[in-house]
């Protein structure tokens, strides 16, 4: 956490940003690592969506001291989000990399892999969407429905997020809700809603209320300096990283389509001996899942090893989350061993 000496606190930073998070509220992407090192902070809790009894979460999101590796902001200024892109999935591991290109203006690899794909004319679509990354919104938030008053990390889609939460502040064309200001501020309300599909909790239906007493500057000081917590991608170990994404080579067996290795073409028995087998190939899978326990909503993910490396991690069902969590920590533990 940032603990520097007193400082005035500005209240038109928090309302310039506010109104600068509403004028991009749109914005998208261009057409072994992860993008958040906290290891620093032993206590540090994240926040979560939840599915309530009363069907409400209720937050305070607070302003924090930014720090050196902020994208738009000197150290030592005073901002509430920090906005962010990320390309994910890439590599055996689905590592979750810091975008240079998008948050900083500056070259990124996977940014020219698309680049370069696209300009060649011969590229599989799918390759390309995966690559491209996804805007993050980041806050210091007071969780009110929590017990434990300690300041937590939201970590979220920003279009589930901030996109949402400033259009909303922003209804009243003569009044904008400085919603993270520490005096005018409002706590937030939303609720958590179940997909059952793919079993993950997304906010929905913000709205402000009234906050119990306003914060005092001390708060900012509590909060922590999230752009600190940012892992910076080396580009030529980000590059290697990418090269591998057109070959899935996670679960499934490559086929050889190199010159040296031609495929003959499938007679229709070969087909239709691979139309018999497969009801067999669904039982057993069926069964395999049966037999594994919890699944990841994710048909991408894997159940105790991609836990928050995939996008429905940001608002999957808490107990499932928490299993999948402890899950790869054993899993960790057993490649560490």
């Amino acid at each position: 956490m940032s603990k520097e000496k007193k400082r005035k606190y500005d209240k038109d930073a928090i309302k310039n940003r506010t109104k600068k998070s509403h004028e991009t509220r749109d914005d998208y992407g261009i057409s072994g690592e992860n993008y958040l090192n906290v290891s620093s902070e032993e206590d540090l809790k994240f926040y979560k969506v939840k599915k309530t009894e009363d069907g409400r979460n209720l937050i305070d999101i607070v302003p924090y001291v930014t720090g050196s590796k902020h994208p738009t902001l000197k150290k030592g200024d005073i901002d509430y989000i920090l906005d962010i892109w990320v390309h994910r999935n890439l590599g055996v591991k689905r590592d979750k990399v810091l975008c240079m290109e998008n948050t900083y203006g500056k070259p990124c690899a996977a940014c020219d892999k698309i680049t370069s794909l696209k300009d060649s004319g011969d590229f599989d679509e799918d390759v390309v969407k995966a690559l491209y990354p996804k805007r993050r919104a980041i806050y210091n938030v007071v969780d009110l429905k929590d017990k434990d008053s300690a300041i937590k990390i939201w970590d979220g889609a920003h279009p589930h997020t901030e996109k949402e939460i400033v259009q909303e502040a922003f209804l009243d064309d003569e009044e904008v809700i400085l919603y993270a200001d520490i005096d005018e501020g409002k706590s937030i309300k939303f609720r958590g809603e179940h997909n059952e599909k793919f079993k993950y909790i997304k906010p929905v239906n913000f709205s402000f209320v009234d906050r119990d007493k306003p914060y005092t500057e001390d708060v900012i000081d509590e909060a922590y300096s999230l752009d600190e917590f940012l892992v910076i991608p080396d580009y030529f170990e980000l590059a290697a990283l990418v090269e591998g994404i057109e070959d899935d080579e996670d679960d499934e067996i490559l086929e050889d389509t190199s010159e040296d290795s031609p495929k003959e073409a499938p007679t229709p028995d070969d087909e239709k001996a691979a139309e018999e087998d497969e009801p067999k190939r669904e039982r057993k899978r069926d069964k395999k899942e049966k037999k594994s326990g919890p699944v990841c909503p994710d048909k991408k993910g894997v159940f105790g090893r991609d836990c928050d490396k995939l996008d429905a991690c940001d608002d999957c069902e808490d107990k499932l989350w928490k299993e999948c969590a402890k899950k790869s920590e054993e899993n960790l533990d057993k490649d560490e061993d």
